[in-house]
């Protein structure tokens, strides 16, 4: 999954960091289980820092659901409907577009 936030509005953006944590967070989710995030397996240091996003810029990842590295046991999909959805913590207090929920079939 690639997800991309870009400021449109003609101020820079100013966002508090509690720790180096990524700024974009994904979940898979089946009926109301979380079952893999982007963060399982991962621990962060807290530096408190803070990020800007001029005007125009995009913050830009991506996530090899939920095969990376870090995540122990390793999740495997069974076949079924899932949900992934997408959340940007850091701009919470930003006038932020919702992102869609993703569904997800898989046989």
């Amino acid at each position: 999954m690639t997800f991309a936030l870009q400021n449109t509005i003609k101020q820079t953006l100013t966002y508090y960091r509690g720790d180096a944590s990524p700024d974009v967070i994904f979940k898979i989710i089946r009926n109301d289980s979380v079952i893999a995030t982007s963060i399982d397996g991962y621990a962060f240091i807290q530096v408190p820092s803070v990020g800007h996003l001029a005007q125009g810029q995009v913050l830009q990842g991506y996530w090899k659901a939920p095969a990376m590295p870090a995540q122990f046991p390793r999740k495997v999909l069974t076949p079924g409907f899932y949900r992934a959805d997408v959340a940007f913590p850091r701009f919470n207090e930003a006038d932020i577009k919702q992102v869609s929920t993703l569904g997800l079939t898989i046989f």
